[in-house]
C-alpha cells in the first residue's frame, strides 16, 4: 500500500507566501498550483 500525505496551505497570491512555500517542500513532494495571476 503506497503512503498518502495530505497537507494544507492556506491561499494567498503574496509572493513571500509562495516562496515560504516552496522553502517547505521537501523532496518527494508534490506542490500542486492552480492558478498565478
Amino acid at each position: 500500500m503506497t503512503e498518502i500525505r495530505i497537507g494544507y496551505a492556506r491561499c494567498s497570491t503574496g509572493r513571500q507566501d509562495l516562496a515560504q512555500a516552496l522553502a517547505a517542500v521537501r523532496q518527494g513532494d508534490t506542490l500542486v498550483v492552480p492558478k498565478l495571476d
